[in-house]
């Protein structure tokens, strides 16, 4: 059971689960109370969440266990667990918070990303298991995440399937005893002619079927061949389907030996039990997928494409979008996508809006693709995962001769290469648009400056962009910053940025997933306008 700290209503999450949508949301703090059989956990218990283990406090009698939830949206998995077994496991969504994002944007947001990058970034408190590093996870660890946020989809679709699949009309050719032919034609006449079994027709064959015997010039067939039409299974998609669960069950063979072995994954004793609790479970899930009928005797096919059923048929669709995932993860020298929170949803939110405004530069400046493909990739090797955003190692990136985009670049009281500093403390602006003059100092800045904010919040955010404006200078100790742009999800009682943007103020545009794709470009084309214009001229 959960509750929010402070109020008073308490909501079921097992067995049924009947948390409405908004009450588990981020940036709350939330009391779990546990009853198993009836009676509460002993002493030996622990319950994890996202595989931390929370601390508890026992409160008129009742044991709690309570959890801040700070910034955080996504999956929320929880598990009772005693002496490394495994007792009770569930997972919950918790929201974002739904004045700034729906969770269907939120979970937009979180795929445009990971499919954007292959880096993993810096994560919370919630989502980093205790023996990961703050610089990524190991990579059996990534592809337990990975099998994880599409196993339960990919099951109940073949669930689906194996109850209703898609089935074929073959034509088969057999022969049947003249007596037992269904439907005889003038090519089924002319192959019994051509037979070596056709003899000539004897009285009481003449008499039986005169009709027969004079289409075949007096002539008999004791043997017809027809075609026969009927339905079978033995469709491409099942074949894949076949394929997929052999691979899946040979992937999940290889992390049970990992797990029994103990050399590879180096994980807590309760995260390491519940781990190998999940890894068990999905072993018989796959069997008893292999097991269903429809399945028996077809033939594995180990490709994947996207057929007319994989698009059209919802099951088998969303069958072909959970296999594309684990697959396109897994089978990539063992580099995974997970779909999973990364980050705090502020920082993720920061990050999407730059991964974004990379793309809109690579669609603008395609000189500027192969320093953009170097950042987004983001992995040194397959073993070890990168943080090139999250470490603030994406530097500049050159989109022309004399422009340049810069991630969280830190200005300071000395001028940097290009002539820009601060009179007194340092300022760190999210993205920054520079125009060099050809010696090579900074003739204007745009700051685009992503805000995970709303309401009164947001309104101090833009203030940032104030102290932006005046604090920065050129080389020639005057204001550089010649626009600047607020991102945020849900300005709500702000104008919202519809034209050019403004010299003489910030300006706050309004950005949020599934929302409008042409954002980043307009904001990245308007950014380079603001730079070319005459306010920019030294």
């Amino acid at each position: 059971m959960v509750r929010v700290a402070g109020h008073a209503k308490i909501y079921m999450v097992l067995p049924d689960c009947d948390v409405p949508k908004g009450v588990i949301a981020e940036n709350r703090r939330l009391e779990f109370s546990v009853e198993i059989d009836g009676r509460p956990p002993d002493h030996r218990s622990e319950l994890y969440l996202n595989d931390i283990a929370l601390p508890r406090f026992t409160r008129g009698g009742e044991t709690v266990f309570l959890f801040e939830n700070e910034f955080f949206a996504g999956d929320l998995r929880i598990a009772i667990i005693r002496e490394g077994q495994v007792l009770i496991m569930a997972e919950v969504e918790v929201d974002a918070d739904l004045a700034k994002l729906t969770r269907d944007e939120y979970a937009t947001m979180v795929s445009e990303t990971s499919r954007a990058t292959l880096a993993l970034y810096r994560l919370g408190v919630v989502t980093m298991p205790a023996s990961a590093s703050a610089n990524g996870l190991r990579c059996d660890v990534v592809t337990l995440e990975l099998i994880r946020t599409n196993f339960v989809r990919f099951e109940r679709a073949v669930s689906r399937i194996a109850d209703h699949p898609v089935r074929l009309l073959e034509s088969m050719s057999e022969e049947v005893d003249v007596a037992r032919a269904r439907r005889i034609d003038d090519r089924t006449i002319l192959a019994a002619l051509r037979s070596p079994h056709s003899r000539a027709a004897t009285v009481a064959e003449l008499a039986s079927a005169p009709r027969l015997v004079g289409a075949l010039g007096g002539r008999w067939a004791p043997r017809l061949r027809q075609t026969k039409r009927e339905e079978t299974v033995d469709a491409y998609e099942n074949r894949v389907i076949v394929g997929f669960m052999r691979w899946l069950r040979s992937v999940i063979a290889d992390l049970t030996e990992r797990f029994s072995v103990g050399a590879t994954v180096e994980l807590p004793a309760g995260t390491e039990a519940l781990w190998s609790a999940r890894v068990s479970r999905w072993r018989n899930r796959i069997a008893n997928l292999e097991r269903r009928s429809i399945f028996s005797g077809l033939r594995p096919e180990h490709g994947l494409r996207a057929t007319s059923v994989f698009r059209m048929h919802p099951d088998y669709a969303a069958a072909f979008s959970a296999m594309s995932r684990m697959r396109a993860g897994l089978g990539a020298a063992g580099l995974a996508r997970p779909n999973l929170s990364v980050d705090r949803t502020y920082r993720l939110y920061e990050i999407w809006c730059y991964v974004s405004l990379l793309a809109a530069a690579a669609s603008v400046f395609p000189n500027s693709r192969v320093r953009i493909a170097e950042v987004l990739r983001g992995c040194e090797d397959g073993r070890a995962f990168g943080t090139v955003l999250a470490q603030g190692g994406a530097g500049n990136i050159p989109l022309e001769e004399t422009l340049i985009l810069t991630y969280q670049r830190r200005v300071t009281r000395k001028p940097a290469a290009d002539g820009v500093r601060t009179p007194l403390v340092e300022a760190i602006p999210d993205i920054v648009l520079s125009r060099l003059d050809p010696s090579g100092r900074c003739t204007g800045m745009v700051v685009l400056d992503p805000k995970y904010r709303s309401g009164s919040s947001l309104n101090a955010g833009v203030q940032d962009l104030h102290a932006y404006r005046d604090s920065i200078l050129g080389y020639d100790d005057k204001p550089v910053v010649r626009g600047a742009v607020v991102m945020a999800p849900r300005p709500s009682d702000l104008p919202i940025l519809k034209g050019p943007i403004p010299f003489n103020m910030p300006a706050i545009a309004e950005v949020r997933p599934a929302h409008d794709q042409g954002v980043f470009e307009r904001l990245l084309t308007r950014s380079v306008e603001m730079l070319s214009s005459t306010h920019c001229v030294a």
